[in-house]
Formats: structure tokens, sequence, C-alpha cells
């Protein structure tokens, strides 16, 4: 089993589009993800348990389920570079931030974006 990831309230609140803890904590309380306090306006919880709350927002399926740059450089066949490159160009699905120094994509632009290039 690796390490888990753990994700803090700041892009918690920024990814649900939640104003307050309260709300937030409201919600992971509803979709039964688990969440730890570390403190009195912070709470963690892991990338696993992220990434089944993305799936219980408004608009979103499975097919929207986040991606780390390692399995978009395996579907896309590009290296960090290249996607970074083509993103700031605008020729690019854009990144979510997911954490401090983490980010993903959702699956369903990637496969989209690899379609749409295989096509021409």
């Amino acid at each position: 089993m690796g390490i888990e990831r753990l994700i803090d309230t700041e892009c918690l609140l920024q990814w649900t589009g939640y104003a307050t803890l309260d709300e937030l904590e409201r919600f992971l309380k509803r979709q039964n993800i688990r969440y730890a306090k570390t403190g009195k306006d912070r709470l963690v919880t892991t990338q696993a348990a992220i990434d089944a709350c993305f799936l219980q927002l408004p608009g979103n399926t499975e097919d929207d389920e986040l991606i780390r740059a390692a399995e978009v450089e395996k579907l896309t066949g590009l290296n960090r570079m290249a996607i970074h490159r083509a993103e700031r160009d605008g020729k690019f699905p854009n990144r979510i931030q997911i954490g401090p120094r983490s980010v993903a994509w959702k699956r369903s632009e990637i496969t989209a974006w690899v379609e749409h290039r295989r096509l021409g």
C-alpha cells in the first residue's frame, strides 16, 4: 500500500466551491467522506476521498475522474514539459490544483483531447 496524499482545507474549499468550513464539513459528512480536524479551522482528507468527493459534485461523472501527471503522460504520449507548454499555449486541457503541490486533470478532457488529436 502506497503513501496517501493529504489534501487540506484551503484546497477543499476552493475545489468544491463551498464558502465556509461548516458547509464543507456538512458536505463531507453527507457524502460519508472520511476527514480529520487538525485544528480549529483546518480539515484534511486523502486523495482517494477527494476523488470520491469530486464525483459527488453536480455535473461530474465517472468520466471526470481526476488523473495525475503520470497517467496523463501515458495517455497522451507527451512528457511533462510538452504538457506544460501545450497548456500554456491553450492547446491542452487545464490542470486542476488539488493540493499545495499537487495537480490533476479530468480524464474525460484528456481522452477528448487525445481523440481530437488522433482524428486530426
